[in-house]
């Protein structure tokens, strides 16, 4: 029976080239990420100078890879980490040692989404029709998978599509991301609320290290309002409603819009502590809740964050849920948003960037 091992297989401009590169495979990393692109990085032993010159990979050409765990768990049980596909965007050559490093992304390398900045507005649109229209341009699938948002207007102001598209969605609590030729939009809390795929105890599991820490400068809010100040016309007088007689009547002055407040609040029970307070634009008192809900949720996801590296698994990826013990204040159930997995010679990683569950 073979012993426990991590394996590369690499598809390569729609060639499998896992044998031709094993022996000069120093490194592979891949970066699971939420809000941008998820990355690929190849770290290549080079002493003969292939890979910089006759075998030098060309900016735009498109890697697939995979990492397959064999009796990882148990003997003769075999998974894998898809990793997606990623194109070329940086090459770069160093030495000594002699080694080629190669970085893809799973954002096309020309693409406009993240190479050109645009000013624009956008009326009458919902979140999905902007996400569409951004993923056609950049002839990129789109999967959505939230509630949808409706805008009178919203403005793009000198910035590039996904990051308006990021902007606009982390704003009504939604997480973006790119990946296998598609972007796609999720509802945080939903994921929040699964259950926990691992539990993770210092002492027991197998961590190589770890750092938490809790942040409360603009954080840590209890509550959130936020307001809206609008006019409101007069409403027009109806023109059967106007004397028939022509007579000189007395100069009226001119009605003025009235002035109306919109205000909504979230405060989370129980909890006692600073309010944040929002001056946003909003149609009624219901959006003005909603809004602050999702206002409140932003601020505090960065009160408690934590940073784990263990041994590799397959089933820690971005968007999965672990019950963290053994670390006194700060156990409890996280959300894994970046998972970035390395195999080495010296064996396979996972590295974790998680935020605490907030359930509201």
């Amino acid at each position: 029976m073979k012993p426990r091992r991590a394996e590369i297989e690499l598809i390569y401009e729609g060639k499998n080239i896992s044998r031709d590169i094993s022996p000069y495979l120093v490194s592979l990393s891949f970066t699971d990420n939420t809000g941008k692109a998820d990355d690929l990085q190849i770290v290549l032993e080079d002493r003969e100078g292939k890979w910089s010159n006759p075998w030098l990979p060309k900016a735009g050409d498109k890697i697939t890879a995979k990492i397959i765990l064999y009796s990882w768990y148990r003997p003769g049980s075999v998974h894998s980490v898809p990793c997606g596909t990623f194109e070329v965007d940086s090459i770069n050559i160093s030495a000594p040692p002699e080694s080629v490093t190669v970085r893809a992304s799973s954002l096309p390398s020309n693409s406009r989404l993240k190479n050109e900045r645009n000013t624009k507005a956008w009326e009458k649109v919902t979140l999905s029709q902007i996400a569409k229209r951004i993923g056609a341009a950049a002839k990129l699938k789109v999967l959505f998978e939230t509630d949808d948002v409706t805008y009178d207007r919203i403005d793009q102001t000198n910035q590039t599509d996904i990051a308006f598209l990021v902007d606009i969605a982390d704003k009504e609590g939604v997480s973006v991301k790119v990946t296998n030729d598609a972007i796609v939009l999720f509802d945080d809390l939903k994921y929040e609320s699964m259950v926990p795929v691992r539990k993770i105890e210092r002492g027991q599991s197998d961590i190589l290290s770890y750092a938490f820490d809790l942040n409360t400068v603009d954080a840590a809010y209890a509550a959130c309002t936020v307001s809206y100040l609008t006019t409101v016309k007069p409403a027009k007088k109806n023109a059967k409603d106007k004397p028939t007689e022509r007579k000189r009547r007395p100069t009226k002055k001119r009605t003025k819009p009235a002035k109306l407040m919109i205000k909504g609040s979230y405060r989370i029970p129980g909890k006692i502590g600073p309010e944040l307070k929002l001056n946003e634009r909003v149609a009624s008192v219901a959006e003005a809740i909603k809004k602050a809900k999702k206002a409140l949720r932003q601020k505090n996801k960065e009160v408690e964050r934590g940073s784990l590296t263990l041994m590799g698994d397959y089933v820690l990826v971005q968007g999965v849920t672990v019950n963290l013990s053994g670390f006194g204040g700060f156990n409890g159930k996280y959300f894994i948003e970046t998972a970035t997995h390395t195999v080495s010679g010296s064996g396979y990683d996972v590295r974790l960037e998680l935020r605490k569950v907030l359930g509201y």
